[in-house]
This record gives structure tokens, C-alpha cells and sequence, in this order.
């Protein structure tokens, strides 16, 4: 119920802020040299990828690192919509008796769709919030005892967090960090974990 309620409050205040926006019928203005001038217009496509570390708080093996790729569709110049992939691996080794001790492997494939909102942006700066919801798919396996043990788990999960991305040039720009609360749900439980992301961001297509 937790999770469900953080991402309720989320989405609501995202609607919120883009129903302002909206109303408002004031474009966003940045102070250049002294001078009022329109915020730049965007590109309609947004390419990431990325490098990722994921603290898994309830996983055998508790550090997790992958990679994410995302497209995002630039709407506006604050508000995009696209899906993004998370791929992570971890492992680590547990004792489970006094002379026996065995290699835990883990991974995890979140795949999410959502908004994501441009809080704030200039011609070369940009932070931003999301709130994605979708799925995901966990596996684990150990060699225990000579027999090679596994399972595996589907379930929804969510990605609800925000980053900054510094554009510097008219097609690329570096995400210089991004933070991610991601609640899974398997097998009956919560899971919650977190994840730390830097990556690098391609932009193409049309101006509006």
C-alpha cells in the first residue's frame, strides 16, 4: 500500500503541475545576457543511455550494477512521455554452514512507461521528475551443495525520481546524475530498492 500511495501522490502532483502549465498560457522565460528570450525549442525525441547501480534492500545479492536505455517524446517543452529499460547484475557470496559457502547470483529487468516533467530548464541545463510504472522480472540462482539451484519472479514495478542533464552540444548531452525510488512487487512482497544513474542523452528530430 506504501508504494501504491507514493505513486498515486506522484502522478497526482505531475497532472497538477502540467494543468498550471497549461492554464498559465505564459511561456517560460530565461534571463540570457540581460534579455528575455523563449526557452529553447526542443527536439521531439530524447535517446538515453546510460550506466546504473541498484541497492537492492531485500535481495540476497544487495548491489546491483547494469545499464538503462530510454526514448522519451518530447509533448512541450516541459512535459515528455517515453518507456525506459533497466538491466542489472549482482552477486555475492553467502556462508551457509561452517565449511560450506556458495556464490549468490541476481538480476533484475525493470521495463517502465510514463511522464516525465521539465521542472526546470535553460539552453544548456535541464532537471527534470518522473513517474513511470510498468513492470519487472527478478532472478536468482546459487550452486548449492554441487546442484545448481534458480528462480525467477514477475511482478509490477514503478520508477519515480528525478536527475539533471547538462546539454553540451545541439545533439548530445551528459545526464550528470539521476536518482530512482523503484518499489517491485514479487511473489506477494514488496521489494524496495534504489538506483544511481549517469548517462549520456541524444536529441533529434523537428523543433516544434
Amino acid at each position: 500500500m506504501f508504494p501504491r500511495f507514493i505513486l498515486t501522490l506522484v502522478i497526482i502532483s505531475c497532472f497538477g503541475f502540467a494543468q498550471a502549465q497549461a492554464q498559465s498560457g505564459q511561456p517560460q522565460k530565461y534571463d540570457k545576457a540581460g534579455l528575455n528570450v523563449p526557452p529553447p525549442e526542443p527536439d521531439i525525441f530524447e535517446a538515453s543511455l546510460g550506466f546504473d547501480f541498484l541497492r537492492c534492500t531485500s535481495a540476497l545479492a544487495k548491489n546491483e550494477y547494469g545499464g538503462d536505455a530510454s526514448l522519451f517524446a518530447n509533448l512541450s517543452s516541459w512535459l515528455a512521455v517515453g518507456a525506459e529499460f533497466i538491466g542489472t547484475y549482482g552477486s555475492e557470496t553467502h556462508q551457509f554452514s561452517f565449511n560450506h559457502s556458495t556464490r549468490i547470483d541476481e538480476s533484475r529487468l525493470v521495463y517502465v512507461a510514463g511522464p516525465r516533467i521539465n521542472v526546470w530548464q535553460t539552453d544548456k541545463w535541464k532537471v527534470f521528475v518522473e513517474a513511470l510504472g510498468g513492470g519487472a522480472h527478478g532472478r536468482v540462482s546459487a550452486l548449492i551443495f554441487g546442484v545448481d539451484r534458480s528462480a525467477s519472479a514477475d511482478g509490477f514495478a514503478a520508477v519515480i525520481g528525478a536527475g539533471a542533464e547538462w546539454k553540451f552540444s545541439r545533439r548530445i548531452a551528459w545526464r550528470v546524475f539521476e536518482t530512482d525510488y523503484i518499489p517491485a512487487h514479487f511473489n506477494g512482497q514488496w521489494e524496495h530498492d534504489w538506483r544511481i544513474s549517469t548517462g549520456v542523452s541524444f536529441y533529434f528530430g523537428s523543433g516544434w
